[in-house]
């Protein structure tokens, strides 16, 4: 048996595409193959996953369907694969060389079903012990820090046991539209006894924002529906409604306000204003927004009083414009700051 299958959906990627196939060769463990799920690409992807597989007929698989989503190109790779492990990579990114290496290690020396690592860019999580984590550590800190942060919530920094992901029927919910890589996870963390933490920065995550500058219209309204859907889920790995309840709604917080800081402010300050006018018209939305404002400030390592303070006052006054002009505002400030300080 093969031991990872590593699964890539596919879709316009053709500018990053030969680099992540060829992070998935340089691999320095050797037992594994690819599967290149080309979901109706257009932009000269799928001649190019031809070609990889042509080069690597014995390693490298290429599937080509109509255009269905991540999750449906996810869910045929998850059909297809032989591997005693799945791992899963998406196509602007790249894996480090030791990643399969030290994630199967640490997965069979451990007896685990599932391994996690962290992104290159962000290094050990400090709330996290290396080595094994059973229930309880899943509950109390894993968990804890998935609501939290939405890094911790990716498929693609984990390698999963095929067994458990088939036999229990896992799968990726299709047409969801945000938040499908956390849903992944939490249903497999409910069925877990032991799983291994490998506390390096294994997976190379590259930012692509142009998409996700299209979609901030939408953004608010998936994160709630994210939130809602979420609930369950993490209550059903023991955790106290209380504490699911704040922190999610902490959680969808931020990822709004990192949607008008890094792209309405940056480079769609209109698309940014648009979009907190359109959340602002649910009082539940702006009280969410409210009551995240501590969180995300402490996010952006900002001083504590008065900005948090300032944020919710122009929400409550419904005041859009003026909160994304405040971003960008800020947000120039904090580039001036990195400037001085590489200089």
């Amino acid at each position: 048996m093969i031991t990872v299958s590593v699964i890539v959906p596919v879709y316009n990627a053709l500018p990053y595409l030969d680099e992540c196939v060829r992070s998935v060769a340089a691999q320095r463990f050797r037992d594994w193959e690819l599967l290149l799920i080309d979901d109706g690409s257009d932009d000269g992807s799928a001649p190019c996953c031809d070609r990889w597989a042509a080069e690597w007929p014995e390693r490298i698989r290429t599937v080509h369907q109509a255009n269905a989503g991540v999750s449906a190109a996810r869910n045929a790779g998850i059909s297809l694969a032989q591997g005693k492990y799945l791992a899963f990579l998406d196509a602007d990114d790249t894996l480090d060389p030791a990643f399969l290496e030290k994630m199967t290690a640490g997965t069979e020396r451990a007896g685990a079903e599932m391994c996690l690592c962290e992104h290159a860019n962000s290094g050990e999580n400090p709330a996290l012990p290396a080595g094994v984590l059973d229930r309880a550590a899943v509950r109390e800190c894993l968990a804890p820090y998935m609501m939290r942060y939405a890094g911790g919530n990716s498929m693609c920094t984990k390698l999963f046991l095929r067994e458990m992901v088939v036999g229990r029927g896992i799968c990726l919910t299709v047409g969801l539209k945000y938040g499908e890589d956390r849903e992944f996870v939490l249903r497999c963390l409910a069925v877990c006894e032991r799983i291994c933490y490998v506390p390096e920065g294994l997976y190379r995550y590259r930012d692509v924002p142009t998409s996700a500058v299209h979609a901030m219209r939408d953004i608010g309204a998936q994160l709630w529906e994210q939130y809602q859907s979420d609930v369950p889920l993490f209550l059903a790995l023991g955790l106290p409604e209380a504490q699911v309840c704040a922190s999610l709604r902490d959680g969808v917080a931020r990822e709004i306000y990192h949607a008008v800081w890094w792209y309405g402010a940056g480079k769609n300050r209109r698309a940014g204003r648009r979009m907190l006018r359109m959340l602002l018209r649910s009082r539940a939305m702006a009280l969410t927004l409210e009551a995240g404002a501590g969180a995300w400030c402490a996010l952006r390592e900002e001083t504590p009083g008065r900005l948090p303070g300032l944020i919710q006052g122009l929400l409550r006054r419904r005041q859009a414009g003026l909160l994304a002009l405040f971003f960008a505002f800020q947000r120039r400030r904090e580039r001036r700051r990195a400037e001085k300080t590489e200089k």
